[in-house]
Parts: C-alpha cells; sequence; structure tokens
C-alpha cells in the first residue's frame, strides 16, 4: 500500500444518507431564538466594565438578500465585538443601512415601466422608501440567523428623518468651512440614466472605439515654422472623435522635441519620439526637416478641421510620450486636463451635448444626434476634409456606470464639488495629516495605500440628478439663476426635516420662501427662487455615520477604536 492509499483509507469520509451531525438546521435557529428571547445582547452591555469599545458599523445597501461579503464583513465585526465583550469591555454594536440613491431608484424606476411618467417625484420617493425599507428587514433576519448579536430592536437607518437632518448639518459645515463650491467641470456622466458619477464609483470594462489621427492646420507657417511652400498640420489622435466640436487647443509638452516632417502632400508636427509608431499607424514616410522645443510653438494658432474656429497651441504637463502624437485635442468641457490646462489658458468650458448624450444647437450639423452614432460620421467628415491621417477600430478599458453597465463620458455641467485643495489647513491636508500622526494602521502597509488615495483624489463632485436622496438645499434665483448657498438656510431645512418627522419630504414640500423668507438675490434683487432638485451621492449619506450615529449614540465615543 503506498502513501496515497494510506492517507485515503486513514480519512473517514462521511456517508451521504447520514444525517448531519448535531441537527444544526434545527438546532442552530433554537439556539438564536433564545438568545433573542433572553436578550443576550442587552445583558452583556448592562453586566460590561466601564472601559468603552467603539467600532461603528459602515451599513450595507438595503437592495438585496446577503452575499458572501456581507457574511465576511459581519462576521468579522461580530468576532471583534464579542472578543472585546468577553475582555471587559462596553463593546456596542449598531447596525446600520444605507438606504437611499439610485441602485434603488434605478430597481423600482425598472418594475414601474411606463407607469413611472404618470407618477409624482414624491410617489416614486415613497416606492422607494418601501423597497429599501423591505430589504433593511430582509437582511437583518438574515444577519441575525448568521449569529450576529447586536442591537437589532434598534439600528440607524439612512432614511431616518434625524439622520437625513443630520447629513443636511454636515453639508452646511462643509459650506461654511469653505469647501462647498459649485462649478461646471467636467464630470463622468451617464447618458443613460442622465447623472453625475464621483470617480470612486466608476468600473472599467472593454469597449470599441474609432482611433484617429487628424491635422489641424497650422496658420501662419512661415512665422511659426518657417515653411510656407506646403500646409502644414499638427496631428492629434484622440478615441472620441465626438468631442472636436468641443475643441479650442492643442497642448504640446515643453520639454518635448517636436520635429516637422514632409509627408509628399504636407508637413505634419508631431513628437520626434512617436514618429515610427506614427508611421505605422497612418501608414506614412515621414521626411524629417526640422524640429522644435515645446514651449516654441505656444501661442501659435490652427484652424479646426470642420468647425469655423481656431485651436490655440498651448502647454501642459499631462502631455505624455506613452501614446499619440504628441499634440494633444483639448476639450475643456469634455476632460479633467482640459478643463485644468484651459484654466490656465482662459478656454471656453464648452459642451455642446445634452443629458442624454446628444448633440444640442451648439453643434448644429449634428443636433439632436447621439454622440455614440456621431463617432462614425464625423470620422468620415475629417475625410471628406482631408484631415484623417489614420483610422482603425481599437478596443480598450473604457469607463462605464456600474448599474446600468453602459460607457460614461466626460460632460461639463454645473455640480457640486467638495474643495480637496486651498490653503494650509486644506481639507487634503488635514487629511494627510490624519493619516500620518492620528491613525494606527494594522497591518502597517495600509498607511501608504490611504495616504496614496489621499493625495491623488480629485474635488468630489456631491450632486446627483436623481430623486432618491438627500437634497442639497441651495436654492436658485428664477430670474438670473444665481444659486443661494447659505449654511444658516441649511441648517434650517435640517430643522425643519427632523421636527416634522418627514425627513426630505418636509423640504419638498414647503415652498422656498418657506426657508428663504425675505431674501433677496444677491446678484439681482429678485425675490423668487426654486428649490434645487439634485441629491446627494449615496456615498455621503454612508460617510456621515460618523457624525449622524457615532457623536449621537451614548453608548458610542468619538474618534473610533477600530
Amino acid at each position: 500500500m503506498d502513501i496515497k492509499d494510506k492517507i485515503k483509507n486513514s480519512i473517514l469520509l462521511p456517508k451521504t444518507d447520514f444525517p448531519m451531525r448535531g441537527k444544526l438546521p434545527e438546532t442552530e435557529p433554537k439556539r438564536i431564538e433564545s438568545w433573542t428571547q433572553s436578550e443576550l445582547y442587552q445583558n452583556i452591555q448592562k453586566k460590561a466594565g466601564s472601559k468603552r469599545f467603539t467600532m461603528p458599523d459602515g451599513p450595507p445597501y438595503a437592495n438585496g438578500n446577503l452575499h458572501v461579503g456581507h457574511v465576511l464583513n459581519k462576521v468579522l465585526k461580530d468576532i471583534v465585538i464579542k472578543y472585546k465583550s468577553m475582555s471587559g469591555h462596553r463593546a456596542a454594536f449598531i447596525p446600520g443601512w444605507d438606504c437611499h440613491g439610485l441602485p434603488i431608484e434605478l430597481k423600482v424606476t425598472q418594475s414601474l415601466g411606463e407607469k413611472r411618467k404618470q407618477l409624482t417625484d414624491a410617489k416614486v420617493r415613497e416606492i422607494c422608501r418601501k423597497e429599501a425599507l423591505k430589504w433593511v428587514e430582509t437582511q437583518k433576519k438574515q444577519f441575525i440567523r448568521l449569529g450576529i448579536l447586536a442591537d437589532w430592536e434598534n439600528p440607524y437607518l439612512t432614511l431616518n428623518p434625524e439622520y437625513e437632518a443630520n447629513e443636511v448639518r454636515v453639508l452646511a459645515q462643509i459650506l461654511r468651512n469653505g469647501w462647498l463650491y459649485r462649478g461646471e467641470k467636467p464630470v463622468y456622466w451617464c447618458p443613460t440614466l442622465q447623472t453625475a458619477l464621483a470617480a470612486a464609483e466608476v468600473e472599467y470594462h472593454d469597449h470599441t472605439s474609432p482611433s484617429i489621427y487628424a491635422g489641424f492646420t497650422l496658420q501662419d507657417s512661415e512665422s511659426v515654422v518657417g515653411l510656407s511652400d506646403k500646409p502644414v498640420s499638427f496631428v492629434i489622435w484622440t478615441t472620441t472623435p465626438w468631442t472636436l466640436p468641443a475643441n479650442y487647443a492643442i497642448c504640446l509638452n515643453e520639454k518635448f522635441d517636436y520635429g516637422v516632417y514632409d509627408t509628399g502632400s504636407e508637413y505634419i508636427v508631431i513628437a520626434d519620439k512617436l514618429k515610427e509608431s506614427i508611421e505605422k499607424e497612418c501608414e506614412l514616410e515621414l521626411k524629417h526637416i526640422k524640429s522644435l522645443k515645446g514651449s516654441e510653438l505656444e501661442g501659435a494658432k490652427a484652424s479646426h478641421p470642420f468647425v469655423d474656429r481656431e485651436s490655440l497651441v498651448i502647454l501642459g504637463d499631462h502631455v505624455t510620450l506613452e501614446a499619440g502624437t504628441g499634440c494633444v485635442h483639448t476639450a475643456p468641457g469634455h476632460g479633467l486636463d482640459d478643463y485644468s490646462v484651459g484654466l490656465k489658458y482662459q478656454l471656453p468650458v464648452f459642451s455642446p451635448v445634452d443629458a442624454a448624450g446628444k448633440y444640442t444647437e451648439d453643434f448644429a450639423p449634428m443636433q439632436g444626434e447621439s454622440i455614440w452614432d456621431a463617432n462614425p460620421k464625423i470620422v468620415e467628415l475629417l475625410k471628406s476634409k482631408g484631415k484623417l491621417l489614420g483610422y482603425k477600430q481599437i478596443t480598450h478599458s473604457y469607463p462605464h456606470n456600474p448599474r446600468s453597465k453602459t460607457p460614461l463620458i466626460f460632460r461639463a455641467t454645473p455640480q457640486w464639488f467638495v474643495r480637496m485643495d486651498g490653503d494650509e489647513k486644506s481639507l487634503r491636508q488635514q487629511a494627510l495629516d490624519a493619516v500620518e500622526n492620528k491613525i494606527k494602521f494594522v497591518p502597517e502597509w495600509g498607511k501608504q495605500r490611504l495616504k496614496a488615495m489621499v493625495t491623488n483624489t480629485p474635488d468630489w463632485c456631491l450632486s446627483r440628478q436623481r430623486v432618491w436622496g438627500v437634497p442639497i438645499p441651495v436654492f436658485y434665483c428664477e430670474s438670473c439663476e444665481h444659486a443661494m448657498a447659505d449654511a444658516d438656510i441649511m441648517d434650517k431645512v435640517a430643522e425643519h426635516m427632523e421636527s416634522t418627522k418627514l425627513g426630505i419630504e418636509a423640504y419638498h414640500q414647503e415652498k422656498p420662501e418657506f426657508f428663504l423668507g425675505d431674501k433677496k438675490c444677491p446678484d439681482c434683487g429678485h425675490d423668487k427662487f426654486k428649490a434645487g432638485q439634485d441629491i446627494l451621492d449615496v456615498w455621503f449619506d454612508s460617510g456621515v455615520c460618523h457624525t449622524a450615529v457615532q457623536k449621537q449614540k451614548e453608548e458610542l465615543d468619538f474618534p473610533a477604536d477600530i
């Protein structure tokens, strides 16, 4: 008998017809029921020592049955809490649920179908509320069945009026600190659901896009590059031809060497180090004529290939030699780097695309056309103008909405942001100081990971164009659209939400003058306002649980132990 047979014979395998030992499917529910009947959790809290241990429970989302991720999360927390309780600590476990947001609204909207158009927003919020509460009860039973000891009779729900009110109070404090602002800058936008998304929400999936090389004819080429016998073009590369109508500049890197190359029919300007890849992609044979530094080309002007507009040659550090031509198509209304460098050169933030991802009258030739359908038409337009140097279809990683599973675009729209940078007391600097000096990390490598996240995170886009969520209580002048963002007014809204026990409905049911009194628009003096309908990103809901729960509950301390 070899070693494998010895091991096999030494293992006692269970017989398939033998019942589970201990009859756990029968005994476990009885044991858990006895814990509930005897109020085991409450008695542990009463008999615990005086030293507290605080672990705020980040809320799961109330929109489905539990999965293994929920089990891992709650069981690990339960182990920590039980260990601390057995060690003599008073360790409270107050569970909670995240109840607002797009996933619930999307599920309700899909179930309503065409009927949604006949219902008021208030009715949709009511249905969303019922949907969330249904899953709260379902998940609660499932968590209890896992043997988790917690204060299940008194959980916190982000849809409770007092929680919603505290959320608005936190927003008011952010405004007082000077961190909340409204800006028209490019954000991730979902044309399918017609709402903004924050960078943290985005998923990446393969997507097929047109990869094109297009020419922008240099004006006054004699004075810029010393050549005038043939047209001279800056060549850009892009996988989003639909953004070309919004182009206002071509961005170079001041330190790169840019070559002027003869194609036979014209001269083109590209980064010297990308010559070989461009020859291959565009099937060209390029003859080098001369080279200039990017800094020497700043301020030159080129003609847009199919719009009667100039494109300014500008400089930016974000331009790399990883791909493309070293000459970056710049549309400040449709890209973050484009927006940032555009501010420096005072370029227009132009976005001729509506919420549904269709061209507006600002690009009349294709007004009403979906940007996805317009891509091949833009390619044909470039070809007809003699400005298309190269074209093929590529599959690449592209941002998608995790809810709708559809591709996103960058689109400049007025949104509310949390400002990360400013003076030495900026939010980013305070967060980095906390990471560096106030938090103990186990394991230690977590420190560097969080530090990198805080260092690189952009301003947080807080606003969403949806119905089911906590409103951003800002009032807009009906005459000039000025946004009346006032922390004291936000506090008044919060107080009304809590005192009436109506929560977010208290905001929607009252007329603006109820909160504003006799205030007038500081810009135009008008006294009529409309209530803002944007809601807060659902991550803001769960993010304020430290204030809305941890600082409110007598059983919990601040800051947390874990």
